[in-house]
């Protein structure tokens, strides 16, 4: 065999049983009972609750209300922090545009991302040759510049 499908036969032959078994897990797990509440389907969730938690299965235990009145206060506290943390990401993103300019963030962003993946590949190279402290703190220093530069 020549040319491309040498090698795509191969991946796709690779790629054939993990395939199979991810659609089957995907359609034999039943959906869990957060995601029924994020929906608004409370007695679904609760169904749920009762099936997997429970010893008989009703829904009147008293687990079954703990589980899902605690499911419902996660999803409470979690939309509630994520807008003040999103507030306060946007608000200094915004900063940054009136300051710098967004022009001139679009061109040195992936400058900047060369420059520290180049540096990063460079300190982790002499950390394993030279087994450096300084070479080691280098890289991570470097990485975490590259996560600052990289956009969202």
């Amino acid at each position: 065999m020549d040319g491309d499908w040498s090698w795509r036969v191969p991946l796709i032959l690779k790629a054939l049983f993990p395939a199979i078994v991810c659609v089957t897990i995907y359609l034999l797990t039943p959906e869990s009972p957060r995601y029924y509440v994020m929906r608004g389907k409370r007695d679904t969730a609760k169904q749920m609750v009762a099936k997997y938690h429970t010893i008989s299965g009703k829904i009147n235990e008293p687990i079954v209300e703990i589980v899902v009145s605690q499911i419902e206060a996660s999803l409470e506290n979690n939309r509630t922090n994520f807008n003040q943390s999103w507030d306060l990401l946007t608000a200094i993103g915004a900063l940054i545009v009136d300051k710098f300019r967004r022009r001139r963030l679009i061109l040195t962003g992936p400058a900047s991302m060369i420059i520290f993946q180049f540096a990063t590949t460079i300190t982790s190279w002499q950390y394993k040759v030279t087994e450096s402290r300084a070479a080691a703190a280098l890289t991570i220093l470097w990485i975490y510049l590259y996560q600052t530069s990289s956009p969202p």
